[in-house]
C-alpha cells in the first residue's frame, strides 16, 4: 500500500497545474473582498478570469476604507 500511495504522489505531482488568473487571485484573497464584488459589478470578472497579460490595480479592503461610504455605496451599486 505504501508503494501505491508513492506512485500515486509521484503522478499527482506530475500533472499539469492549471495557472491561476488574475481573478483566481483575487477571488481567493481575504484582503480583496470590495474589489472581487466591484469587478463583477463591473463585469470584468470574466476578462481578468482569461489570459493576460493584466496589470491591476488591487487596493486591499482596508484601502478602500478611506472612502467616504456613501461613494463606496454609489460605484458598487
Amino acid at each position: 500500500m505504501k508503494t501505491f500511495l508513492t506512485y500515486l504522489s509521484l503522478l499527482l505531482l506530475a500533472l499539469p497545474m492549471r495557472a491561476q488568473t488574475v481573478m483566481d487571485i483575487i477571488a481567493n484573497s481575504p484582503d480583496h473582498i470590495i474589489l472581487n464584488t466591484a469587478l463583477t459589478e463591473a463585469g470584468l470578472n470574466g476578462t481578468l478570469a482569461g489570459d493576460g497579460p493584466f496589470t491591476v490595480f488591487a487596493p486591499t479592503d482596508d484601502a478602500f476604507a478611506f472612502l467616504p461610504s456613501d461613494l463606496l455605496d454609489e460605484l458598487l451599486g
